[in-house]
């Protein structure tokens, strides 16, 4: 057994959230680590919470696991208790699929999607024991290879990172893969294989050899359309609730409206929409295999789409039928509508966000935000008016040319809509207060980045005048903006800061909790540079550190856009009018999807009555085992797995009445995360009965869960807890403990009259008599055992015994709960 394998089960009962590590989940794809000549690991440099829901992530995924004899698994910093363990315990990271070290793979894939991820990159190589600058890594080292928006200034990250793939990925990793895979096989050198995979013309930009007068400019890598066959029907289904727990579907790429702080918007152009029936088929598969409640249109802006009512008729139905909610992430002001907002407050009207940027026309016209207020307040109004209560504001501080005018804007144009609100009971307006921070190409790159303590004026100008119930202001501190914006226009001399700022223990620095800025001061200043200098204006006609790459959109253009700027005046939306940028071409243009009609659902999910159900209904009770890597997921996100399966095979769930309904399902005391379980019962409500119950859930289950037997009956049954009399729990102790000291601990203390205990509840700490619970126990060299009563559906926990048994020295053992007995 390897020493990921050996200390794996001690590691997971650690560490909060350990389904972190465990992959399993439904739809992931586990491969022959001996059958794959190839193998890749594709690493999301944050926590798997925020990392597993990103679209391109999943895509690649995908891809690379379609080609015969490639095996690609996944792997996410791992968060700080579980790198604390890593190091102390001298366990390399490893893959969630095959759980092997990522050193061991052929190549190691990093998505560039947040400047602020970067330190965890450098941390994720050395917990891999894959050398951190990609000068000192041998023949038989993994690749490290790299991509996503901020690979389009790939130098700060030069020195760490042997590949980048600058632009649309689906095409080229794929060819980069297959070049670095051929060589494998004839054995060559590191060089040769950084050589051969150096293609300035496609995209892939490999510092070791680059050379710029004989390579040429990087050419951006682009596809003229976004097939089908790039998404899978069957993409993973987080076992853990993430960031954005929903399916996305990506309905168009790139974004035409040119706004010139928005770097997207540049080098995702141009638009190229898919089809409609290609959309509602990929919906329609997606959701019947995953069991998602909901269905996110994804898009820089997605009510730009041309075919969206069209769209939204034909996968209405879908959802319809399946109780699925549609949610438009990004809506612009001047393009909502009545039809969308019913569609989007169809199942649960969670909020819609509204971003104006700026609070005056003037820098609206500056930044090239083509809305005007009358957009506002019509979009507003049209919201409320459709019961939607809570109004989500994006504003950006510090946008050039920006003065305390724009500043009272956006305090006049809240107070505004502030009044208009009133009218609407219950309504909250969230507001959310961004710092301008200057991108690469953009029209914005030459322009400085305002300091922190100017941004923290602007700031509080704007939140002393706001401070009315039911507008909330929400902001981060100004200082994390100039660390992002050193790496967003950084070249080499970053990366070293970088290097300097994680060696002094910098990770995570996109979390406030651990934000370490005195591990960057000290980076900067060590280096000799200022940041004054580093963030400050460039000169528009000086070689900038990403100059070498060309994105199709032409500098002079960039030059141009920034004059109009100053000058006030807008360019339109390139699909309207072409902008002349110079991307454009015979392969790669503006697709617009064509016009497809679908018929009309006559009754819209918004008038829909949820709360009809047929008055007769079914109860299965079924016995099951909950073992292996799912006993590491908690009780909350056990019962989420549960209700997705019973989605995917479109069960005719109950749900219980009321706004916010939720299906009924029913399970008795929950295990404790990390317990073994193997006579478990749990309940779900069923408007109609299903056949065969035991086999179906078993074929769609994850590996861990297994039903022993599954029987319907007609209407209600007793509840589980409610007719729980006891749980039984065994620690296998996996250390040597003093047996008769231990015994001799347990039985004075369980002489006493009464046993007192701490026990956590949400709102606050609680004092229980534990003797009460305890029926019997006993321990000898292997395990330690109790028996709870249940009591009043009250009773003991395994973590208070076990503080009885060994105080706060807790030895390692393997949790199992025997039994949970039911009374007749």
């Amino acid at each position: 057994m390897d020493r990921i394998q050996e200390k794996l089960p001690f590691l997971l009962t650690q560490v909060e959230r350990p389904g972190r590590y465990t992959g399993n989940e439904i739809n992931a794809q586990l491969k022959n680590w001996d059958d794959s000549d190839y193998r890749v690991c594709l690493v999301f440099p944050e926590s798997y919470e925020v990392g597993m829901p990103f679209l391109g992530y999943q895509m690649l995924y995908y891809i690379l696991n379609k080609k015969e004899g490639i095996l690609a698994d996944r792997a996410f910093s791992p968060w700080v208790d579980m790198e604390n363990l890593l190091r102390k315990h001298r366990v390399p990271l490893f893959s969630l699929e095959s759980k092997k070290a990522l050193s061991e793979f052929d190549l190691v894939g990093f998505t560039l999607q947040y400047e602020m991820t970067y330190s965890n990159i450098l941390n994720v190589l050395e917990l891999s024991n894959i050398p951190v600058f990609a000068k000192d890594r041998k023949d038989n080292d993994p690749i490290t290879i790299a991509g996503g928006s901020c690979a389009f200034n790939p130098e700060p990250l030069a020195d760490f990172i042997d590949i980048f793939v600058i632009g649309d990925a689906e095409e080229i990793l794929p060819e980069i893969v297959e070049i670095i895979r051929e060589h494998k096989k004839i054995g060559s050198d590191r060089i040769t294989v950084l050589q051969a995979c150096s293609l300035p013309a496609k995209g892939v930009y490999v510092p070791a050899v680059y050379d710029k007068a004989k390579d040429g400019m990087i050419q951006v890598a682009k596809i003229a359309t976004i097939k089908p066959e790039y998404f899978s029907s069957k993409p993973i289904v987080p076992l853990l609730e993430v960031a954005q727990d929903r399916f996305a579907m990506e309905i168009q790429r790139g974004c035409g409206a040119g706004c010139r702080f928005c770097q997207a918007g540049s080098i995702y152009r141009p638009v190229r929409e898919r089809e409609p029936a290609d959309l509602i088929k990929q919906a329609e598969e997606t959701l019947r295999n995953t069991g998602y409640e909901e269905l996110s249109l994804l898009s820089l802006s997605t009510s730009d789409y041309s075919q969206l009512e069209n769209l939204v008729d034909g996968i209405a139905p879908i959802c319809k039928e399946n109780n699925i909610a549609i949610s438009f992430p990004s809506m612009r002001l001047d393009s909502i509508n009545v039809k969308i907002l019913e569609t989007a407050g169809g199942r649960k009207r969670s909020g819609l966000t509204f971003a104006p940027e700026a609070g005056t026309q003037r820098l609206r016209d500056v930044i090239n935000k083509n809305i005007s207020e009358e957009d506002i307040f019509s979009s507003v109004k049209l919201a409320l008016e459709n019961k939607f209560r809570t109004l989500k504001f994006y504003f950006m501080i510090g946008l050039p040319t920006e003065t305390d005018e724009d500043l009272q804007g956006i305090v006049d144009l809240l107070k505004r809509l502030y009044g208009l609100i009133r009218s609407y009971p219950h309504t909250q307006i969230n507001v959310t207060l961004s710092s301008f921070i200057p991108k690469a190409h953009t029209p914005f790159q030459w322009e400085e980045h305002v300091l922190p303590e100017e941004l923290e004026r602007r700031i509080y100008f704007v939140r002393n005048q706001l401070k009315l119930k039911g507008i909330k202001i929400m902001h981060r501190d100004p200082k994390f903006s100039i660390y992002e914006s050193l790496m967003s226009r950084g070249d080499r001399t970053a990366g070293e800061i970088l290097y300097a700022a994680w060696k002094n223990g910098a990770r995570f620095d996109a979390w406030t909790e651990f934000f370490d800025q005195k591990a960057w001061d000290d980076a900067i200043t060590g280096s000799g540079n200022k940041i004054e200098e580093m963030i400050g204006a460039r000169d528009r006609h000086s070689t900038l550190p990403w100059s070498f790459i060309n994105t199709g959109v032409d500098e002079d253009f960039l030059r141009e856009e920034m004059e109009k700027a100053e000058k006030g005046e807008t360019t339109e939306d390139c699909r309207v009018h072409c902008s002349t940028c110079g991307l454009c071409n015979a392969d790669v243009k503006n697709l617009i999807a064509k016009e497809t009609v679908y018929k009309k659902s006559t009754t819209s999910i918004k008038k829909e009555n949820k709360n009809e159900q047929p008055i007769i209904y079914y109860t299965l009770r079924f016995e099951y085992e909950k073992n292996g890597m799912m006993r590491y997921i908690s009780h909350h996100d056990f019962m989420r797995v549960i209700y997705r399966v019973c989605n995917i095979l479109k069960w005719p769930l109950r749900f219980t009445s009321g706004y916010n309904r939720r299906p009924r399902i029913a399970a008795g005391y929950p295990i404790p995360m990390g317990f073994d379980a193997g006579n478990e019962t749990m309940d779900i409500i069923l408007n109609y009965n299903v056949k065969d119950p035991k086999e179906t859930l078993n074929a769609v289950l994850p590996e861990g869960i297994k039903i022993h037997s599954a029987d319907i009956i007609k209407g209600k049954r007793p509840s589980i807890m409610g007719h729980t009399s006891e749980l039984f729990y065994i620690f296998h102790l996996m250390e040597k403990v003093d047996v008769e000291a231990t015994r001799s601990q347990l039985s004075e203390i369980l002489s006493k009259e009464k046993i007192l205990c701490e026990r956590k509840h949400k709102k606050g700490l609680k004092i229980i008599d534990l003797k009460p619970f305890i029926k019997s126990w006993d321990i000898n060299e292997k395990a330690l055992s109790v028996c709870y009563k249940v009591i009043e559906s009250q009773t003991g926990r395994p973590d208070e015994f076990l503080k009885l048994a060994f105080g706060e020295n807790i030895p390692y053992f393997i949790g199992e709960r025997k039994f949970a007995t039911i009374k007749d």
